[in-house]
């Protein structure tokens, strides 16, 4: 903000949590600016590119917040462009590498200069340094000490440090989630593990277990293959043909022969089957889904999902 004082640009913020830490940091007189170098973000377009510095949220790039929509076009206030430039202060969290990098590649879309900690020593961390830990461990002298947040191996530095400033190490406990502290007069223990993790909240039905989720992460990366047949069980006999169709992986002429084959394969298997007297219809199942699964899995290199239905009648 002092920069673009100095600069003599209008400040504008974006972003609920920017407008609510600001907000907050001038209240308890952290953050000092004079209300008149402040314009609400709905009068941006009234100043030229060079008369305005926006602060905006997203940088993680997180698809809900600011810096996002900007660089897709969704913002509702104003559009960036060629005579925009966005400064990234930050370094991409492990795992956001590819949300960060997809914003960067719209902005550039969008003909605007685009400067992160790339290219630039514009990287403005806002977590402690090892010294300021120490000066905290100073100040507070900890009878106990959970190290949070970071990855693991931030963690157990943490600890180390805090072990080096005199605390036992029978008192310093890295957890993760879902583990249980016990808080006592004799100090801290593990006391057990309690369910943690995400949970997939699908519409009004709740959360999903586990194996609806893999169910479509199998549908989504290989496709389904669907088999239908027909069995007369006084003939024993086929009283409807085979019949194979696939979602998800089809790509036209060269497949055709795949779904031929498949069907050939099936057919051959169940008359098999028939022959030998089986006429339960979920036996049946069981023969055409491992039929199809060896072919597509030796011949074509496939793992579809297979859901047969012999109707046996």
């Amino acid at each position: 903000m002092d920069v673009a004082v100095a600069q003599g640009r209008k400040i504008a913020l974006m972003g609920r949590s920017m407008e609510a830490n600001v907000k907050l940091a001038r209240k308890l007189h952290l953050l000092k600016v004079d209300p008149a170098d402040l314009i609400d973000i709905e009068n941006v377009g009234r100043f030229a590119p060079g008369e305005v510095c926006v602060i905006c949220t997203g940088s993680q790039g997180e698809p809900l917040a600011a810096l996002s929509k900007l660089s897709r076009g969704d913002a509702r206030n104003f559009a960036v462009g060629p005579d925009d430039t966005v400064i990234l202060s930050s370094h991409p969290i492990p795992g956001n590498e590819w949300s960060v990098g997809r914003v960067i590649d719209d902005l550039h879309r969008a003909g605007t200069e685009v400067i992160h900690s790339g290219q630039e020593p514009v990287h403005a961390s806002g977590h402690a340094r090892q010294g300021e830990l120490r000066t905290y461990h100073q100040l507070l002298r900890p009878k106990n000490f959970v190290p949070v947040h970071g990855e693991y191996r931030h963690m157990v530095h943490h600890a180390e440090l805090a072990v080096s400033m005199g605390l036992s190490s029978s008192h310093v406990l890295i957890c993760e989630d879902g583990d249980q502290v016990e808080l006592s007069a004799k100090g801290i223990r593990r006391a057990g593990q309690v369910p943690a993790g995400f949970h997939y909240i699908d519409g009004s039905a709740g959360d999903l277990d586990e194996r609806p989720l893999e169910e479509r992460r199998m549908l989504a990366e290989y496709g389904v293959v669907m088999i239908s047949a027909g069995v007369n069980r006084r003939s024993g006999e086929l009283s409807q043909e085979v019949i194979v169709s696939a979602r998800g992986w089809f790509e036209g002429e060269s497949d055709r022969a795949v779904l031929s084959a498949l069907t050939d394969a099936v057919r051959e298997a169940l008359v098999v089957a028939l022959r030998e007297g089986e006429r339960d219809g979920e036996k049946l199942n069981k023969v055409t889904q491992r039929a199809a699964g060896r072919l597509l899995g030796q011949r074509y290199r496939r793992q579809p999902v297979i859901m047969p239905s012999i109707v046996v009648g």
